[in-house]
């Protein structure tokens, strides 16, 4: 037993595993989506106001073996330096952001 160890440590290979830096994705909150309203996009350094952009995700659903349906969800890209929240208009968006004193 002796002699198999002292032979695998000589012929022993180093490995290394390099580590890619993970990106870790933080949730920052929900917003239930109201009918009629549109999500704003608001830059707090530049001061500019915008709809803000989604992203759709394909999403599979088998009901049965044979038939497969996709449907589609979108998430926010998120901007740095950016509050995002929901209004009817630009104008209405524009009085939000004064009512809490960011414009």
């Amino acid at each position: 037993m002796k002699e198999v160890t002292e032979s695998f440590k000589d012929t022993a290979v180093e490995i290394r595993e390099e580590r890619q830096q993970e990106k870790q994705i933080k949730l920052i909150g929900k917003q239930r989506k109201i009918p009629g309203l549109t999500l704003w996009e608001f830059n707090e350094k530049t001061k500019e106001l915008k709809p803000a952009t989604f992203k759709p995700t394909a999403v599979f659903i088998s009901s049965s073996l044979t038939s497969t349906d996709t449907t589609r969800t979108y998430k926010c890209v998120v901007n740095e330096n950016c509050l995002y929240f929901q209004a009817l208009n630009e104008s209405n968006a524009r009085k939000k952001l004064i009512k809490a004193k960011l414009l």
